[in-house]
């Protein structure tokens, strides 16, 4: 048994298909149908199902090929140690970063410096969609917004969009009003949008960098980190140093 026959195993359980798969390790399909067929012998059990459009995992394959898959990522793991020995910074850093913060690293109500919730209320309200994070944090801030977000009396008081540039060209079109975080208010004015702060107090939230229990590359997270806190973020407190 090899990495490398357990690198086959996953790849045919995810694409179903043993030619993807083969592409997909950028191998032959005679050599990678060969190494699987080999493990099945070893181990004397049927890991797949060859039908004639598409192959299926069986229950005991199914698994195997889970256990082969945390096999390869403490294998990876290991490769890791070694070139964190080496050089903390060497390899790939693959991040996730919550889209409301990743793209910045109206009505005559707009022209008045002090705005009242009530006199919002008036306004059709854009929000993110249910199951965004920044969506949350508004509905918090102003719960009066809660109730406008689903029908009242047969009328619809607030519009969704799927990111924050999106609501900004909404309310720019003359659709609603909305709340954005600072870190989104471009430095020069707009010429169609006008951003009104929240007096004190003035509601924030908390942003931090995790990474995997496991993970072992400190001193990559570390700089990281040290290249965020050189952003010049408006808006953004920093909490460690």
């Amino acid at each position: 048994m090899t990495l490398t026959e357990l690198r086959y195993i996953v790849a045919v359980a995810r694409e179903r298909h043993f030619g993807r798969a083969a592409e997909a390790c950028f191998v032959s399909q005679p050599t990678l149908s060969v190494a699987v067929k080999k493990l099945e012998d070893e181990l004397d059990v049927r890991l797949f199902e060859r039908g004639s459009a598409e192959i299926s995992v069986t229950p005991l394959g199914e698994e195997i090929v889970r256990q082969a898959q945390a096999v390869l990522e403490q294998a990876q793991a290991i490769k890791e140690i070694a070139k964190r020995g080496k050089d903390p910074l060497a390899g790939a850093l693959r991040l996730g970063v919550i889209y409301t913060i990743g793209p910045y690293l109206l009505p005559e109500l707009a022209q008045r410096a002090c705005i009242s919730a009530e006199e919002l209320k008036r306004e059709t309200m854009l929000l993110l969609g249910a199951g965004h994070c920044f969506r949350d944090h508004v509905l918090e801030v102003c719960p009066e917004f809660a109730r406008f977000s689903s029908d009242a009396e047969g009328i619809r008081k607030s519009f969704e969009g799927s990111s924050l540039e999106t609501i900004k060209h909404m309310v720019a079109a003359g659709m609603g009003v909305t709340v954005v975080p600072m870190l989104s208010v471009p430095r020069e004015p707009h010429p169609h949008l006008v951003f009104v702060p929240f007096e004190a107090p003035v509601p924030t939230r908390r942003v931090v960098l995790a990474w995997r229990r496991s993970f072992t590359r400190y001193e990559a997270i570390a700089a990281l980190r040290n290249a965020i806190y050189a952003c010049p973020l408006e808006g953004v407190q920093r909490l460690t140093s």
